[in-house]
């Protein structure tokens, strides 16, 4: 669920940085901005969705 919910939240697309520990430096910043909440809602967003195709046996299901 991350590729949905944290990449689109990560602001550092077509910004160049010099080092490697200067893209960590500015993603670990852009992720203590997350709030904790938004983390858990999305987590039990995806165990839902895990539900859902447990549930559905193979079928399909929107």
């Amino acid at each position: 669920p991350y590729d949905f919910f944290l990449f689109p939240r990560l602001k550092i697309q077509r910004i160049r940085f010099d080092t490697i520990e200067n893209v960590k430096a500015a993603v670990t910043d852009q992720l203590k901005a997350i709030r904790v909440s938004e983390f858990q809602h999305c987590y039990e967003d995806w165990k839902q969705r895990l539900r859902r195709c447990v549930a559905s046996q193979g079928n399909y299901f929107k």
